[in-house]
């Protein structure tokens, strides 16, 4: 109990309203004794079936039968995350140019969800994706 009543006094709110939203039985499974074991037990990004459905979502953008993918899945409107356009745009502004390295950014997705308003940047910009070996 004790230890209840520091956290609440010592976390932040936001990360309390967070705690109190977020389930808790049933949330975490334990009993894997390796790496290996877990990873038995679940599939990753890393297969032949997740590369051809991202690579033909990609092509329907790119041949205009779709106007946005992510994930490999097709949408007709952009959804834009305005967190994180909104952060870009922060620190292209700060420092006056924009280098993005997008960790698992497979077919540039992020970038041209966000090409709209990056190019309306009259600044230097790059964007580097740094993926599995499959994607490059």
């Amino acid at each position: 109990m004790l230890i209840k009543n520091i956290t609440k006094r010592l976390a932040p709110k936001a990360l309390m309203q967070l705690v109190k939203k977020t389930p808790h039985k049933g949330s975490f499974k334990r009993g894997f004794n390796s790496w290996s074991e877990a990873s038995a037990h679940t599939t990753t990004y890393n297969t032949s079936d997740v590369f051809n459905k991202t690579l033909n979502a990609a092509r329907l953008v790119r041949d205009g039968k779709a106007v946005y993918e992510r994930d490999s899945v097709v949408f007709n409107k952009i959804q834009y995350d305005f967190k994180v356009l909104s952060s870009l745009m922060f620190i292209a502004n700060i420092q006056n140019q924009l280098n993005v390295v997008d960790f698992g950014g497979a077919l540039g997705t992020l970038y041209r969800q966000n090409k709209k308003y990056l190019d309306l940047l009259q600044l230097p910009k790059k964007w580097a994706i740094v993926e599995q070996s499959k994607y490059v």
